[in-house]
């Protein structure tokens, strides 16, 4: 370079080209920046806040709008698994309020039976009784559940009876007929017969499921058949 104008001048030619280029590249970027607002933020932000709706209360949610290229291929799949998500829901819902009424309707009739059931564990403590049997010795739920040992509402009597069958009932020997008296909580007496078989679980003694049959009234009319016995040989 010859002289400060020819370093001028090319210093002003450099300042001009570096100017357009950044201008050029500054259009370039508001360009691509409007072409991706167009293209890509709308399927982004739809997706982004259909999946941010999207729940077990609210499956209903779908993607709006129809997109380009791969965002629609998104879009539809997604919808697609939301409307597999709320039919299985919708299916679930049903299925749970048919085991609900299918339970209730089974817990009616377990409490609700003619004769008492109950349950105990290997301690002879009431894990289960229904209502009837509840009913007829005069306690509520809450007294025995968990608290108290059948043997404990049983007589002095025949307390002794149920216990060595109890004992053969958890070695896997069922009760048959064994005659028992309860202690009702107002002190009075229930004749019953007990009938028991035990579940078992690798070997070890879960629970009973044991049915009781009031049969006081058997028993007084056995008494009576045997006075009458007693006078017709007199």
């Amino acid at each position: 370079l010859n002289g400060l104008n020819e370093i001028d001048l090319v210093t002003r030619h450099g300042l001009m080209i570096f100017g357009s280029g950044t201008f050029l590249l500054l259009l370039i970027t508001v360009g691509v920046g409007a072409q991706l607002s167009r293209t890509i933020l709308p399927p982004v932000r739809a997706l982004t806040e259909a999946a941010g709706r999207f729940s077990a209360t609210h499956p209903h949610v779908r993607v709006e709008g129809r997109f380009r290229g791969e965002f629609d291929v998104l879009s539809r799949a997604f919808n697609g698994m939301a409307q597999h998500i709320q039919t299985a829901l919708r299916e679930n819902s049903h299925l749970f309020k048919t085991v609900k009424e299918s339970r209730e309707k089974f817990r009616d009739l377990y409490d609700h039976a003619p004769d008492g059931y109950h349950s105990l564990d290997s301690d002879g403590v009431f894990v289960e009784i229904n209502a009837t049997l509840l009913k007829w010795l005069g306690y509520s739920r809450e007294e025995l559940m968990c608290k108290q040992r059948l043997a404990d509402v049983l007589t002095k009597a025949t307390r002794p009876r149920y216990c060595e069958a109890f004992s053969a009932l958890r070695r896997g020997v069922p009760i048959e007929d064994v005659e028992v008296e309860f202690e009702r909580k107002d002190g009075s007496i229930l004749t019953a017969r007990i009938n028991s078989s035990a579940v078992f679980e690798d070997g070890r003694f879960i629970h009973s499921r044991d049915t009781v049959r009031d049969i006081t009234k058997e028993v007084g009319l056995r008494r009576q058949l045997v006075q009458a016995q007693k006078l017709e040989s007199i």
